[in-house]
């Protein structure tokens, strides 16, 4: 199993009913399993669109079946600022 654990997910678990201890939550419960994933050759463009498509915050950036790097909304910001300079 593979995911991701965002601060939106812990927020999520944060918000649960009172029966729920967010102590008690394992990383596999809490996390997004539903991760956009990209190759460090992707076009920025392209990881952009795919991110506002899903309404994802971030790509994992996967090179030969490791991870090597997280692209998030921030990154995406830095890019077309620059583009705009």
């Amino acid at each position: 199993m593979k995911g991701v654990v965002s601060q939106r997910d812990l927020y999520f678990v944060e918000s649960l009913d009172d029966d729920v201890d967010p102590e008690e939550i394992t990383v596999d419960e809490a996390m997004t399993e539903d991760v956009l994933a990209v190759a460090p050759s992707t076009l920025v463009a392209d990881v952009e669109k795919e991110m506002v498509e899903q309404r994802a915050g971030s790509a994992i950036v996967i090179d030969g079946g490791k991870v090597v790097g997280i692209f998030t909304t921030m990154d995406a910001l830095r890019a077309l600022a620059d583009d705009g300079a």
